[in-house]
This record gives C-alpha cells, structure tokens and sequence, in this order.
C-alpha cells in the first residue's frame, strides 16, 4: 500500500495495461461461450454436385422428406453428359451419415436405419435460431501481430457464432453437407 499512497498514477499505468487485456479477452470469447444449440444435427461427408469426381460414386441421395431421412435414386448416368466415373471410384448405395453432438461437441458415424428413425428438421435454421454455415476469416489488429485465420465450419446465431469442433470424415472444405436438425 505505500506504493499506491506514494504514487498512484504509476501503479494505474501499470494496471491499465493488464485491465484493457482482460476486457479484450472478455469481449472476444464471451460471445462464442454464450452459443449453445439444444439440437443436434444430421451431416453427410461428400458433395451431391461433385459426386462424379470423388472416389465414391452414390446410387441414392440422402434427402429429408416430411420429416424423415429418405433416400432418392440418382438418375444420372455415364451417357447423360455428365463426366466419366474416375477409374478408381468405388459405387456404393448412399453417402455415410454423421450425427452431431451439441453438447459433447463431437460427431460419429450414424447408420442410414437408424437415421430414418429419427425425426428431423432440414433447417437451415434450428427452432433455437441457430444455423449451420462455412466461413473463412482473416482476422487481427494488424498483420505484424499475427492475424487469426479460422476458417471452418461455424454454428450461427445472430452475430454470435463458436466454431464446430470435433466433425468427423471432413476432409476438405467443401465435402460436408448439413442434413438436417434432429426434433
């Protein structure tokens, strides 16, 4: 306390730092703790429109109708102007189903039956105002500092959003496709 008595604008300077840090951090990641969905969802790890150019090659499409996960054949075939099937795809009945754990913020392989058992909501926003989005950032002070790169995908809610950690079988940016919200 001498200190403080002797001098207190030094022993301000030297706190001020350190509080302007902390109400940075606050307002940086007090948004993204305060988003929590109450639904899980549906996902599936390969794109619909470029099915032709990855290794697997889908018989069906897995598509929500009146609630329900449903499969709808693909008529497309070889001779309808489409490209040629890579040579080393594999043709399989329908794209792997993920299921999402809001709460555990994990993912695991979910099977096509018991995914038809559900009910489900194809979105894209959740009854609890949330939704489901990629986003690529290129954010910071200035660029000598470091900037933050996040790129990923992002639940939403208003400005608010808190990045999906724990998506199992995405590997690049655009092989996940959002299903649907599990009722």
């Amino acid at each position: 306390m001498p200190l403080l008595k002797q001098n207190p604008v030094l022993v301000i300077g030297i706190l001020l730092p350190f509080i302007f840090i902390g109400i940075l951090i606050a307002a940086v990641f007090l948004p993204s703790w305060s988003v929590q969905p109450t639904h899980n969802f549906l996902y599936v790890t390969d794109s619909y429109e470029n099915y032709y150019n990855s290794q697997h090659v889908y018989k069906n499409k897995i598509i929500v109708k009146d609630g329900k996960i449903t499969l709808q054949s693909i008529t497309a075939t070889r001779d309808s102007g489409m490209p040629s099937y890579p040579a080393n795809s594999t043709v399989t009945e329908a794209p792997t189903i993920f299921i999402y754990d809001v709460i555990t913020k994990s993912s695991h392989e979910i099977s096509l039956e018991d995914a038809q058992k559900l009910t489900v909501d194809p979105g894209p926003v959740s009854s609890d105002g949330y939704t489901i989005s990629y986003k690529y950032n290129n954010e910071g002070i200035f660029s000598l500092f470091g900037a933050n790169n996040s790129q990923g995908y992002f639940v939403t809610k208003g400005d608010t959003s808190r990045r999906l950690a724990g998506l199992a079988a995405v590997e690049y940016p655009y092989s996940f496709h959002f299903l649907a919200w599990i009722q």
